[in-house]
């Protein structure tokens, strides 16, 4: 038998085993920990990249104040890390300096910045670089500015070792919109009227006649933004009144608008344009009516009569065109225009009997001052034209009277003057030709809530035919197939600087801005209070109709309620405006920076903030009364204030080197003193806190905020 130690030397030895198993497993391992370390710096390299595509897409969001697409781009690539991006435009190259690069762990991490970058930046692009089938749909492939938002794709090619098998690269996806805010803190305490109504309604009246409806009301049609409405279609109106005496009939357009549901005259809540005491209308048509021959018969004659009378622009001044590209009767122009009256089919006498032509003039006045009229007399059956008539601004109804004169014959039926019942030299007959009439209303001014002597926020109306034709001049009777336009006073971005400014009302007889929003008693100490540190409750927005939208109460509130103040408001206001701008001390210590060569943009981006930029509440057109109502929160506006009443900035120089207001900033005009004055801006928020909803359009006052939505 063997001996055991002959069995041990013969039997294997262990030892050997454990270096196969390491040989076989050690490469797997190897390859797992690669695999393991790759794939963290893969996970490092895309989040990562998700923050470039962040911080890319918010920083962009700042070039959106004054929407300009290149900086825009360049704030977008050096924020995203990267030397050049591609755009709807092009690419843009040379972007430095680069913040948010991307991390090392590549093999071109330091190459310089003119050899082929490995991320890639694309900016409101439908793919991502060199990936044609991953199509985003949501993208507008516009220039930001035009689109609306900033939408970065962010691709980093070349990945190394596993992951380049697997995808080849990381893609980050980032978009800032620019959105209409929704709820915002800190507003001021009082709610601006938007000029831009939710329903306006057009009513032809009979003047002389107790404005006895000839046709309407006409509901019509407003533009996206509400500055411009007019008829879907034309609408047939007869120019006559059965009622009315025979001659010629004075036909008024009558404008009602409101921001509730429907636009009455006489109802409250809506305004009614021209409802002066002599119920003008906006705009006139001439219905005239002649009968008979003038000269005839000539013991007792028909006075000179004339047919169409119309107004026309003229001269290097002349008068701005209506809402409808043709002149209109009613016009709105920042200075004094000129304007010019044709007569047609003008007729003194004719037949046997009836005096010379030559004894018979005619001659214009406005408002009863003489106005230039042609060389010689205008002869029987032609066209009769005035000179150059110059139309002050905001001068409201401007009546324009054509007259004739006889000196010879028997005096005319309706005529005065004469010796005996005869026309001489020495005491000629005279009498109305024609009347017509022009509306210069109130340019691009703000007036009190309810205030109906002016044309309001109307900026332009007009009545024309299917051709386009003005109808300010029409035989009675005659049926036309109408259209209306009308353009009113938006809450215009100022552009440049200077420019014209507008009043915001805080309170008058007609209306109350005031609102109460700190929770406190309504007295004047709390209202100053509220007006110098703005409201600290938050507001948001409703949409909801004007005879709902504050019946049930939300969070935030979306109504505001009116503040009926302690006091004279105006009073309240110059306390509170002076705490705000010049810390309480009667002397100036935030001037009025509203000139050139600042800029919006410098003023929005001052630091510190300027005093001077306040948020205001919109409301609904015809919403404020005096009492306590509640009022719906529409929107909320960005207002630069360059004055009031009792500014202390006001003594400073305007136009010197420091950069003060231009003359028409200096101060309210007139006795209103409970007016701020000054500019609506477009103002983008980017600090996160405001909430946004609905693509924020540039042409609208509302305040934007960015917001990253992807």
């Amino acid at each position: 038998m063997s001996s055991p130690g002959q069995v041990s030397a013969v039997s294997p030895g262990e030892r050997g085993a454990v270096l196969v198993i390491v040989a076989l497993f050690a490469p797997v391992a190897v390859l797992l920990a690669a695999f393991a370390i790759d794939a963290g710096n893969w996970f490092l390299h895309s989040r990562h990249l998700q923050v470039q595509a962040d911080a890319s897409a918010l920083a962009s969001a700042q070039g959106f104040q004054a929407c300009e697409n290149e900086p825009i781009y360049r704030v977008a690539g050096q924020y995203g890390g990267v030397g050049s991006v591609v755009t709807p435009q092009g690419t843009v190259n040379s972007l430095t300096p680069l913040y948010n690069t991307q991390i090392e762990g590549h093999p071109s991490d330091h190459t310089a910045l003119t050899s082929p970058q490995r991320v890639k930046e694309l900016i409101n692009s439908k793919t991502y670089f060199g990936q044609p089938g991953k199509e985003d749909a949501t993208v507008e492939a516009k220039p930001p500015c035009e689109a609306g938002m900033v939408d970065v794709k962010l691709t980093e090619t070349e990945l190394p070792w596993y992951m380049h098998l697997f995808t080849g690269v990381v893609n980050a996806h980032a978009r800032v919109e620019i959105l209409n805010e929704v709820t915002t803190a800190g507003a001021e305490p009082f709610a601006e009227p938007l000029p831009t109504p939710n329903v306006m309604t057009a009513t032809l009246v009979d003047e002389s006649n107790g404005n006895a409806t000839i046709a309407g009301p006409i509901t019509l049609t407003p533009s996206g933004d509400h500055r411009t409405w007019k008829t879907s279609s034309s609408v047939p109106v007869t120019f006559d009144d059965t009622r009315a005496a025979a001659g010629t009939l004075a036909v008024g357009l009558r404008i009602a608008m409101t921001g509730g549901a429907t636009a009455t005259c006489g109802t409250a809540g809506v305004s009614c344009y021209q409802n002066d005491t002599e119920k003008h209308g906006i705009t006139f048509t001439r219905a005239w009516a002649n009968t008979g021959t003038p000269g005839q018969p000539v013991e007792k004659p028909v006075a000179p009569q004339t047919k169409e009378v119309t107004l026309a622009g003229s001269g290097v001044s002349a008068c701005p065109a209506g809402p409808s590209g043709v002149f209109s009767n009613f016009i709105s122009s920042a200075a004094s225009c000129t304007v010019q009256v044709s007569a047609t089919g003008v007729q003194f006498a004719s037949g046997t009997g009836a005096p010379s032509i030559t004894c018979a003039t005619a001659s214009l006045s406005v408002n009863g001052t003489a106005m230039p009229c042609p060389a010689g007399s205008p002869l029987n059956g032609q066209t009769w034209t005035s000179g150059a008539i110059t139309v002050a601004p905001n001068s409201g109804i401007n009546t324009l009277t054509i007259t004739w004169t006889l000196k010879a014959g028997k005096l005319p039926v309706g005529g005065s003057g004469g010796t005996g019942g005869t026309c001489t030299e020495a005491k000629p007959c005279t009498g109305t030709l024609a009347v017509q009439r022009l509306n210069s209303g109130a340019y691009n001014s703000q007036t009190s809530e309810g205030d109906e002597k002016t044309s309001g926020p109307i900026l332009g109306a007009a009545l024309t035919g299917p051709g386009g034709e003005a109808i300010m001049s029409v035989p009675r009777g005659t049926t036309e197939n109408v259209n209306v336009s009308v353009s009113v006073l938006g809450f215009e971005n100022s552009t440049t600087i200077p420019s014209e400014p507008v009043e915001l009302a805080f309170g008058g007889n007609q209306a109350n801005a005031a609102i109460s929003c700190n929770g406190k008693s309504n007295g004047k100490k709390e209202l100053e209070e509220a007006l110098a540190t703005g409201c600290n409750r938050v507001y948001g927005t409703t949409q909801a109709p004007a005879a709902t939208a504050c019946s049930t109460p939300k969070e935030p509130p979306v109504c505001a309620k009116e503040n009926p103040g302690e006091g004279k408001l105006s009073k309240v206001l110059d306390g509170g405006m002076n705490l705000r701008i010049n810390e309480g001390k009667n002397q100036c210590v935030n001037p009025n920076r509203w000139a050139k060569p600042n800029t919006i943009a410098q003023l929005i981006s001052a630091a510190p903030k300027d005093p001077r930029i306040v948020i205001t509440i919109i409301t609904d057109n015809g919403a404020l009364s005096n009492g306590a109502n509640e009022v719906p929160v529409r929107a909320f506006a960005t207002f630069y204030v360059t004055g009031w009443a009792g500014d202390p900035c006001l003594s400073q120089v305007n136009g010197s080197s420091n950069g003060l207001a231009f003359t028409k900033d200096d101060k309210p005009e007139g006795e209103n003193s409970g007016v701020l004055l000054g500019h609506f801006i477009k103002y983008i928020s980017v600090n996160g806190k405001e909430t946004g909803s609905g693509r924020c359009e540039a042409q609208t006052i509302s305040r934007c905020v960015a917001v990253l939505t992807k």
